[in-house]
Order: C-alpha cells, then structure tokens, then sequence
C-alpha cells in the first residue's frame, strides 16, 4: 500500500516565491508501511479530539471527547456531564457502554478502512480520569 500524506507536526519553511513569500511543508513525504500505524493513530485521535460542528461541511465528523473530560463520575463509572452531540444544555449521564459506542460508531464512519475490534472506556473517580482503550485492525 503506497500512499502520501503530511507527517506532523508540520514544519514550515518559508522561501521566496513568485509574489512574495510561499510556505512549503519540509516534512511532506511518502509514508514507509512503518509509518501507517501513526497515520491510523493520527486519523483515531482526530475523530475523537474534533468537536462535533468544528468541521466546516461535516457538522457531524467527530466524537468531542475532550467534553466529557470534566463530567461528574456517578455510581457504575457513569458521567454527569454536557452531551456534545446534543444542543441542550441539560446535563445527561453517559454511561461508558455509550460512550464505547459512539467512539466505534464515529470511527466506522468515517475511518471505514479501519476495523474496529473493541472500545472500551472507564471512568476513575478516586483518580478523576477517563480511560480510552480501542482495539483496531487494518486489511492490507
């Protein structure tokens, strides 16, 4: 599988150009088979970082995760917390069995090439963090 695609972060040099200054990306290359596995990471970590509506044209792309980050863990590991995928401003309980699902269901649908084996997500209340653990595979 030959492919190309920015590596991050991305480094940029600036030379003259026709009108003025142009910017090229010096770490532009073409990804060794080595490298796929940090671009499926990059590609999962951007679906789950990117707000849902932060996307121009995508409204729906992406899992919000970090908005769940200062819910309140309730009994069975569950968070009191605002739903990014709703408009409401009424706090809901998420259960990590919910939020295991969205992560797959966001991943299958826009990151169709990967094959998601298993999510799994766990609330630590003495430690206030949130654990996210998902298990995938690429067909090559």
């Amino acid at each position: 599988m030959s492919s190309t695609s920015p590596s991050f972060p991305l480094v940029i040099e600036e030379k003259a150009g026709f009108a003025g200054q142009s910017l090229l990306f010096k770490n532009y290359s073409k990804l060794k088979i080595e490298d796929h596995k940090q671009l499926l990471s990059f590609h999962i970590k951007n679906i789950l970082l990117t707000l849902p509506g932060e996307r121009v044209w995508e409204p729906e792309f992406g899992m919000g995760i970090q908005q769940y980050l200062f819910g309140q863990v309730i009994e069975g590991g569950s968070l009191l917390t605002q739903d990014p995928l709703s408009p409401s401003s009424t706090p809901v309980v998420i259960t990590m069995q919910d939020m295991s699902g969205r992560i797959q269901q966001q991943i299958n649908r826009w990151a169709p090439y990967i094959n998601v084996a298993r999510v799994s997500a766990f609330a630590d209340a003495d430690e206030g963090r949130l654990y996210v653990s998902v298990s995938y595979s690429v067909e090559s």
